[in-house]
């Protein structure tokens, strides 16, 4: 009688079973090898199979790997079973599996395979586009706090070059237009507004139907936060002009170097806003600007002396003789790179189509 394999995996799954000493030979088989292949106890491997290769069984086996190759029935029908041979502490150890039925699982696996592979590049794909979506929305380091699950922290940034752009009108626009129509015209219009600030390497800080607020930290005494945020500004009313849309939205600008606190609020939606005495002054002296003009704060006029000889006195707001003065723009200040800018406003218009 044969000896046994005491596996309980084997006894389970009544897979036929068996195990090869040193020299290759049958040690022990279990009944499902036995009743398949008759008592081979003590016969060498080769006695069922004619394509076994001692070499590269061992050099497979040296790897680590598996070692695959036929074994046949002992009956007339020598019927082909695959069988994978593995190296244990005491010799060999090795299963048959009928071939057809091998290869009906390979074929099954590769399947699976294929199709977790696609179901993955699927999640994968859509993974990037939420971890886009929430780029767009939040700065980086708000996203890396968000996924390491231990909470947000407002961010201040003492002084920083503050560009808003005023929409005053937008609510009323809306009542004589096509809802779609007006949020298409809006989401393109601050699309090229976003481009411009990758451009300016400055940071979008929060946009609502009524203004749109940018940010460029001031990293040292001598950073020309405050003409790259004058350029921004221009490239911005450029832009409108070149756009030529049918609908006409006033724009104001303004421009302020001041304190700035972002952060998130709410835990089931979260909202991204931006506060402080700098916000609150940018708005102040966007307000005073006239449509497609930019304003700027003393404060710039008082850091900044390449801007300093574009800037004239406002003189066309409110009474503000108790407060600081305002300057406007001059639209000559910089260049204008009407290719760069037709290119912004072309890819705007992509990313609206295949977003």
């Amino acid at each position: 009688m044969c000896a046994m394999l005491k596996t309980d995996f084997v006894s389970t799954f009544a897979l036929p079973v068996f195990s090869l000493d040193s020299v290759l030979n049958f040690s022990e088989i279990n009944a499902s090898f036995f009743e398949i292949f008759g008592d081979v106890q003590g016969k060498p491997i080769t006695s069922l199979s004619d394509e076994f290769n001692e070499r590269k069984c061992v050099r497979k086996i040296s790897a680590g790997q598996a070692y695959r190759f036929k074994i046949f029935t002992s009956d007339v029908r020598k019927t082909p079973y695959s069988v994978e041979l593995r190296q244990t502490a005491s010799g060999y150890i090795g299963f048959a599996v009928e071939a057809a039925d091998a290869a009906k699982a390979e074929a099954m696996l590769a399947s699976y395979s294929e199709m977790m592979e696609k179901q993955n590049r699927i999640l994968k794909a859509e993974k990037n586009k939420s971890e886009k979506l929430l780029q767009s929305l939040l700065p980086a380091t708000f996203i890396d706090e968000l996924q390491s699950l231990s909470g947000t922290t407002p961010k201040t940034m003492k002084k920083a070059g503050l560009l808003m752009v005023a929409l005053p009108q937008v609510q009323h626009l809306l009542g004589g237009l096509e809802a779609d129509d007006m949020f298409a015209e809006l989401d393109e219009l601050f699309t090229c507004f976003d481009l411009l600030a990758e451009i300016h390497a400055c940071q979008r800080l929060e946009a609502t139907p009524n203004s749109y607020l940018a940010a460029l930290p001031l990293l040292s005494p001598d950073s020309p936060a405050c003409e790259t945020l004058a350029q921004f500004a221009l490239d911005a009313i450029e832009v409108i002009k070149l756009r030529q849309s049918q609908i006409h939205i006033l724009c104001k600008f303004g421009l302020h170097l001041g304190e700035v606190t972002t952060g998130i609020v709410g835990k089931t939606h979260l909202s991204f806003m931006a506060m402080g005495t700098g916000v609150a002054a940018v708005a102040d002296i966007t307000g005073q600007a006239d449509d497609l003009q930019v304003c700027c704060s003393d404060t710039i006029y008082q850091y900044s002396e390449p801007l300093r000889h574009a800037l004239q006195l406002n003189s066309n707001g409110p009474d503000m003789s108790d407060k600081d003065p305002v300057y406007r723009l001059s639209p000559e200040f910089g260049t204008r790179n009407q290719d760069k800018l037709q290119q912004c406003i072309s890819r705007a218009k992509t990313l609206r189509r295949n977003f």
